[in-house]
């Protein structure tokens, strides 16, 4: 390690361009040589971050249906999921175990018996009071 010993006093006696200040600026050479050297070292040594295959947060259940990611924090793959009517993607099991809710498969039964279309409130109004009534009877019935 070579060392220099300067006394920085150029700017004091207002001699630029002496021995003082050219030995200034080899030090600062000296040291920047210095720093440069141990950065490299230091980029040679550092490894880049490994990417996750698990998708995380919103639209991850999307990404691992597209093929971006291999598997969803909960642990479904890409062949447990599938889009639904309205092209969200969702669970394969969680839909089939949806479509067979005992009290929504009642309420559609009513609908078809009373010849129910559009939207009407469950047990508001006459219409949605006489809904409720019907399903409830059929729901225990099941």
């Amino acid at each position: 390690m070579t060392v220099l010993i300067c006394f920085g006093l150029s700017h004091l006696l207002g001699t630029s361009g002496s021995k003082l200040d050219t030995c200034a600026h080899e030090t600062m050479a000296l040291v920047k040589a210095k720093a440069g050297a141990m950065k490299s070292a230091m980029k040679v040594v550092m490894k880049g971050k490994r990417v996750s295959k698990i998708a995380k947060g919103r639209g991850a259940k999307a990404k691992v249906f597209r093929g971006k990611k291999e598997k969803t924090v909960g642990g479904l793959f890409a062949a447990d999921l599938m889009r639904n009517k309205w092209g969200k993607v969702v669970s394969k099991k969680m839909s089939a175990k949806a479509k067979n809710n005992s009290w929504f498969n009642s309420l559609g039964a009513a609908r078809k018996t009373l010849g129910i279309t559009g939207f009407v409130l469950v047990n508001r109004g006459p219409e949605g009071q006489a809904l409720y009534a019907k399903s409830k009877v059929i729901h225990a019935t099941q």
